[in-house]
């Protein structure tokens, strides 16, 4: 792990227990409806914020339902 990768993974891990709710990629998919791989996509087009942990991609629960939201009015 690089270290932006793992400076990356200590703001999640602090993030976390300052306590935000972060999601599996899984979960984040099942939340928008649409494939794992769709997930990935967005976040490699900076479209919503990841957090790599274990090499396990996560996400704020927060940073989805504010996609959820640009995706509804149109601006996504």
């Amino acid at each position: 792990m690089g270290e932006d990768e793992s400076l990356m993974a200590l703001k999640a891990v602090i993030e976390l227990m300052e306590g935000d709710e972060f999601l599996t990629l899984r979960e984040a998919a099942e939340l928008l409806r649409v494939q794992a791989d769709t997930v990935s996509g967005l976040t490699k087009r900076e479209r919503v914020k990841s957090y790599s942990l274990g090499g396990q991609l996560f996400f704020r629960r927060t940073d989805i339902e504010q996609l959820m939201e640009r995706r509804r009015a149109g601006k996504e």
